[in-house]
């Protein structure tokens, strides 16, 4: 099973120290950046399955981050921060943030936002085949029927 690739964008050394921690604990793999610089380089020559971000950067604000990173990417964000005003939360959401948990966070409920927004992000996107042979029978995951040899559906 694929672990969880997490990116970290938060400047305070202990917040990402302690975001790392929760989220290696839960299982996670998180890779850590201190400010928007570096995020579009990284995000574009890694493969994250999600974004924690926060607001308060020291060189962009999050919000413009997670406007920019939405307009060239699917990939989730999860914006932790320790803005707890309405019009942040509306402006993330707003801009395509996908969460919004205030600091300080529970670290069984980061895991299961992130997971959450993780599994909303791939729905529809599994490569399974169309159909499954089961002996002299068929499963059509398409057609949600299992046939018989002669192709006729089955009751089940």
């Amino acid at each position: 099973m694929k672990t969880n690739q997490i990116l970290i964008v938060e400047d305070d050394p202990w917040q990402a120290k302690f975001l790392n921690r929760i989220l290696s604990h839960e299982g996670f793999e998180a890779t850590i950046i201190p400010s928007g610089e570096t995020l579009f380089q990284v995000v574009e020559t890694e493969d994250f399955d999600a974004v924690v971000l926060d607001l308060g950067l020291p060189d962009e604000d999050g919000i413009v981050l997670a406007r920019k990173l939405r307009a060239r990417s699917s990939i989730p964000i999860i914006v932790v921060t320790g803005r707890e005003e309405l019009d942040d939360k509306l402006a993330s959401f707003d801009v395509g943030a996908d969460d919004y948990l205030t600091k300080p966070v529970e670290p069984k409920e980061l895991a299961a936002r992130i997971l959450a927004v993780i599994r909303r992000a791939n729905a529809g996107k599994e490569t399974t085949a169309a159909t499954y042979p089961l002996g002299d029978h068929t499963l059509d995951l398409q057609q949600h029927e299992v046939m018989d040899a002669d192709g006729k559906a089955v009751d089940l």
